[in-house]
């Protein structure tokens, strides 16, 4: 490295089919949420809910709620289990919303009065360490040109160019192209 040069890392690839999952888990996370969210409006003003609390406990702050909503309603002290059962109120339904809800590994955060998944590409996407890799990429990149160029005028069998070039390009059948494998 010559220089005054400084090492700028490259995009070697993104995980695509990582990235759509877990965009498809965080999307499936949120419908729980906003369900559990839903089944609570039935039976409280999910106004007083707080969203922040209900994300790490649905049960517990659901709970809070009714104490809050409810109970002073009644005028004497009572527990939850005891308001609960006053009003024919199951919370076993929202008991499994939280179950499935904490199955799925994905971020949610508050936003404001709302709920939003995070899900960032850059989670899913490789960069080049050092320059030799950045050269890697480079070269592999030309050679990608090479090939297809050629195979406008003759066949190019991605597995061969695979094993010609000992992984150094490997065929993403999903993708449908080669990548360079640094």
């Amino acid at each position: 490295m010559g220089k005054g040069k400084k090492f700028v890392p490259m995009k070697v690839h993104v995980n695509e089919q990582g990235y759509k999952y877990a965009q498809k888990c965080a999307k499936e996370k949120l419908e729980i949420l906003w369900a559990g969210m839903s089944w609570c409006g039935s039976h409280i003003n999910t106004d007083a809910i707080d969203r922040k609390l209900f994300l790490d406990d649905m049960v517990k702050e659901f709970r809070r709620c009714v104490q809050e909503q409810k109970g002073k309603q009644m005028g004497i002290k009572l527990t939850d289990e005891k308001i609960l059962f006053l009003l024919d109120i199951n919370d076993s339904p929202l008991s499994n919303y939280a179950m499935e809800f904490n199955k799925i590994d994905a971020d949610i955060i508050v936003k404001g009065d709302d709920y939003a998944s995070i899900v960032d590409i850059e989670n899913f996407t490789r960069y080049t360490e050092n320059e030799i890799e950045n050269e890697k990429i480079i070269r592999g990149n030309n050679l990608i040109k090479a090939l297809d160029l050629v195979g406008k005028y003759t066949k190019v069998l991605p597995f061969q160019v695979q094993q010609a070039t000992s992984n150094f390009l490997t065929f993403d059948i999903s993708g449908n192209g080669y990548k360079i494998n640094i």
